[in-house]
């Protein structure tokens, strides 16, 4: 139940749909540099807060405060679906504790707290990790980190209303974040062609040198929870690191990323390759021993190989 009668302008399901996704975190967050929220949000909006929804609860000695803002958008910094005619809801939250002497460590929740009438900037996680370790999938948007709040002048707004946000550029591998769904098709020859479910997530941790890299085939298995690793970033060298001791080097070049291995006595090769607002995968076997060898006598050698599975997925987020 809402103390302040303000709340009857949004509907009481509204409301608490909005307000039930926000789960406070055990530890502390560290603020994140902007190049890890522009890189980690899904949406970023410039607006002004019209209005602010409260819910305060007592767990114990902490007193937790979820909170709403509904937002006038004025511009679209990154990502798609936001309308300018209509009001953006976005979810954050912060506690305080009430218990006697110092407070146990934990996170505080999120830094800034807008009030309204508050000319804000908005780093959004909507569908994916909102920092706090919380993925949603109920299409509301959550603030970003603790940070993901910035207090902007009304001038700055007004003027990315009338000239447009600045769009959000961002390098590799934070132009590839995000949540890739799609399906997976495998062709083998003389065999039917087959088709499954393909995730991969791809974001930052807390190590500015390790990614995310999960992937996961078919809707029943569980997610394979590799890292993206930086070996020399200006040579292109990564590794894909299995987190089983398994290590696989990879090489970004001329906007891909390229893994060959060998496994038993096949060869794999994979690329991966962004191309618009889609995420291109292929992977291809063939054997380690040639098939066929040509040549010799005066001229090299070749040994040839016959493709004995083909992969291809083309993702979106």
């Amino acid at each position: 139940m809402y103390r302040s009668a303000r709340f009857l302008l949004v509907p009481v399901g509204l409301i608490g749909t909005l307000l039930l996704g926000l789960v406070p975190a055990v530890a502390e967050k560290p603020m994140s540099t902007p190049a890890q929220l522009a890189a980690g949000a899904t949406h970023i909006v410039w607006g002004d807060v019209v209005r602010v929804f409260t819910r305060v609860q007592r767990y114990g000695t902490w007193e937790d405060t979820d909170l709403v803002a509904e937002v006038k958008v004025a511009a679209v910094e990154k990502g798609d679906g936001i309308r300018l005619d209509r009001p953006l809801y976005a979810r954050y939250w912060t506690k305080a504790w009430k218990g006697a002497g110092y407070p146990p460590s934990g996170t505080s929740g999120h830094s800034e707290l807008p009030k309204e009438g508050a000319a804000v900037r908005l780093y959004l996680a909507r569908n994916a990790n909102d920092g706090f370790g919380t993925e949603q999938h109920d299409g509301g948007y959550n603030v970003l980190g603790k940070n993901g709040i910035q207090l902007l002048t009304p001038a700055e707004v007004r003027k990315a209303e009338a000239e447009g946000a600045p769009k959000t550029v961002l390098a590799f591998p934070e132009s590839w974040f995000g949540v890739w769904d799609g399906t997976l098709t495998i062709t083998k020859p003389g065999r039917d062609i087959e088709q499954t479910r393909m995730l991969i997530v791809i974001r930052p941790t807390d190590d500015p040198k390790r990614w995310e890299f999960r992937l996961r085939y078919g809707r029943e298995q569980p997610q394979r929870k590799y890292e993206l690793v930086v070996r020399d970033a200006a040579t292109g060298r990564y590794a894909i690191d299995e987190k089983n001791g398994i290590v696989l080097p990879a090489t970004y070049l001329d906007g891909e990323l390229f893994s060959y291995f060998s496994l038993g006595d096949n060869l794999l090769l994979a690329r991966y390759r962004l191309v618009g607002d889609f995420l291109h995968f292929d992977l291809t076997q063939t054997g380690l021993t040639p098939d066929v060898k040509t040549g010799g006598e005066g001229t090299p050698e070749v040994g040839g190989h016959y493709a004995q599975v083909v992969q291809r997925a083309v993702l979106g987020r």
